[in-house]
């Protein structure tokens, strides 16, 4: 939230178009001819007004540029704490939010270490230790760099932000070189890692991604109405997952004979 809703326009009916219709998204039952309370166009382009509608980019951004400016630990710790969920997320890709994502990261960034600094002068070290950590973990692998995202999003919520933090994890890992993640004793996750293994491998075969799983498990453990069998039943039939069977051992072999 927070950057232009429309882009300066030459041609006034347009305009007024892409903003009546820009209203009727935000606001899907507005009074007859009254003003919008979400909508200003003071210094056009239209944007959200900051006065009635709450910006999360703002806040945090407000919040980091004061904490800096006056270095006390509860102050970055406030502003630390406005960047803990995905800023602009339904924006990703946009190209006005991209500068702004940009500029976020890299004060939220700076914040973190200013705040492990105010730590180690109040003599903190394993709090400054916790901070400079995350600036590590943003710098090498971003998509683990943020803080847990707050409480109030429902299981599904959780359970897709989960898998996307963990596809974006590989993802940064196979830009470097090939991935191979091993799972050892597969039978004995719950239902919830099964579908995350299920959804990393489909994603790998539709996407081309540079990453793989080479699981061991037992099919006795696993009945037939098991949830865990079906999914991977599921991507034996739908060819992302090929199977190996490895025969006992002899009594020979295992005595190293």
């Amino acid at each position: 939230m927070g950057g232009p809703l429309l882009e300066r326009n030459d041609c006034p009916q347009r305009g007024r178009a892409q903003a009546h219709a820009a209203r009727r998204a935000i606001e899907p039952e507005p009074a007859p001819r009254a003003a919008s309370s979400c909508l200003t166009a003071e210094g056009a382009p239209l944007r959200l007004d900051p006065r009635t509608v709450r910006i999360d980019a703002d806040e945090a951004e407000a919040l980091a540029e004061a904490a800096l400016a006056h270095g006390g630990r509860a102050g970055l710790a406030a502003a630390v704490e406005a960047f803990t969920d995905d800023l602009l997320p339904e924006d990703r890709y946009a190209p006005w939010a991209e500068p702004r994502r940009e500029r976020l990261t890299s004060l939220r960034e700076r914040t973190l270490v200013a705040l492990a600094a105010a730590h180690l002068t109040a003599d903190c070290p394993e709090e400054a230790v916790a901070a400079a950590e995350q600036v590590l973990l943003a710098a090498l692998l971003p998509s683990l760099g943020r803080v847990p995202a707050r409480s109030g999003r429902s299981p599904e919520e959780e359970r897709d932000r989960l898998f996307r933090a963990t596809a974006g994890l590989l993802g940064e890992l196979a830009a470097e070189r090939p991935v191979m993640v091993v799972l050892d004793d597969l039978h004995a996750g719950d239902a919830g890692s099964f579908q995350l293994l299920g959804h990393l491998a489909r994603r790998a075969r539709e996407g081309g991604r540079a990453w793989r799983f080479l699981a061991t498990v037992r099919p006795g453990e696993l009945p037939a109405a098991d949830p865990r069998r079906q999914v991977l039943d599921l991507l034996i039939r739908q060819s992302p997952a090929a199977v190996v069977e490895l025969p006992r051992l002899s009594r020979e072999a295992c005595l190293g004979r």
